[in-house]
């Protein structure tokens, strides 16, 4: 391992990426008070970054505790100075002797964190039971009767506020690891965490080529499809019109077979007429 001077010195200025990474709610990364990500309290953390460094103060209801950012991963994770140290130096890309791999730019006051930390987060700490997933209030909206690949979360943080979100994971179409999520709150708020270019949601039997395939901006109108035609069909949900062709590229270059449909609300209101 190199030394903590090196490893301290590369990660100057990239701390908001780092603990993001980390699994630090990028919403509590704020030089004023607020949520704790350790301790839990909902008015004692401070994240005032000085010097680059990842500094931070928590009053810990009388007991502070504050440092650098290693010291939060610390509070956050319960973890030791060593495996802070490696944590880092991992997302840093050092190995033992060998010259780091630049993951991280420099931060400019216009970049926001890296957010695929906390989806990953999110997604390890989401219940997708069925029963619980089709009783959001945006299920019983849509008519949405089944988990289809999403599953809820009570507390995620939509737009800095705790909100009961339904967490619709978005997939390495290479892997299908989840990536990336997008949050849809009870009135169809949604946020999304991580980057979703390129990536989708598949519903249906992926490795049947011959079935219909479908790619669509939302989850919501992908559940319609599916159900529409009753599961002969495989989705891929793009999550936004921006993405849709990148999605319908990667099938064409990826995954040859039946032909492609490019599915909008316009298509549902046809096939419903």
């Amino acid at each position: 391992m190199n030394n903590f001077n090196d490893i301290k010195l590369a990660a100057r200025g990239k701390w908001p990426f780092i603990l993001a990474d980390s699994g630090i709610n990028p919403g509590t990364l704020q030089n004023r008070h607020g949520y704790c990500p350790g301790c839990g309290g909902t008015d004692r953390f401070r994240f005032d970054d000085k010097n680059g460094d990842g500094t931070f103060y928590c009053n810990g209801g009388g007991n502070p505790v504050s440092g650098d950012g290693f010291k939060l991963i610390q509070h956050v994770t319960g973890c030791t100075p060593k495996n802070s140290l490696e944590q880092v130096a991992g997302l840093l890309g050092y190995r033992p002797e060998v010259e780091p791999i630049h993951k991280y730019r420099e931060t400019r006051p216009h970049q926001k964190p890296s957010t695929q930390g906390y989806a990953l987060h999110i997604w390890a700490s989401t219940n997708r039971n069925s029963a619980y997933v089709r009783n959001h209030p945006y299920s019983i909206e849509k008519n949405i009767n089944n988990s289809f690949g999403a599953g809820r979360h009570s507390s995620a943080r939509l737009f800095g506020k705790s909100s009961d979100s339904l967490v619709v994971p978005i997939r390495d179409l290479y892997t299908n690891d989840v990536i990336a999520v997008q949050l849809i709150g009870p009135d169809g708020t949604k946020q999304t965490y991580g980057s979703f270019k390129g990536h989708a949601l598949p519903l249906g039997n992926t490795l049947d080529c011959s079935l219909r395939r479908f790619v669509v901006e939302g989850w919501a109108t992908g559940v319609w499809f599916f159900k529409h035609y009753q599961g002969h069909c495989c989705i891929y949900v793009a999550f936004g019109c921006s993405n849709m062709m990148n999605v319908a590229t990667w099938l064409i270059n990826n995954r040859p077979g039946s032909d492609i449909y490019i599915a909008n609300e316009a298509s549902k209101q046809e096939l419903v007429a």
